[in-house]
């Protein structure tokens, strides 16, 4: 191995309260955790039978220089350590 990985993306939905801090907080390079549900997706593309995973949101947590600010889909309050 030459020290270059393969890199793999991860759909993720995010609804509702958490879409709306997901707007305000990520920006590209952001550093976020996450929490939720995988659900397998089966799509075509022309001919072929594709397969992925979709990650549907539960709970966010920004993980930024100025510290952590965690939300959760349950919750209206954001809980910052």
């Amino acid at each position: 191995m030459n020290g270059e990985y393969d890199t793999d993306f991860i759909n993720i939905s995010v609804w509702e309260f958490l879409a709306e801090h997901a707007v305000n907080y990520l920006k590209k390079g952001a550093r976020v955790a996450v929490k939720g549900r995988i659900c397998p997706k089966k799509g075509e593309h022309g001919d072929v039978s594709v397969f992925t995973n979709e990650l549907y949101a539960d709970r966010l947590i920004f993980l930024g220089e100025s510290g952590i600010k965690e939300f959760d889909s349950q919750s209206l309050k954001a809980k910052e350590e």
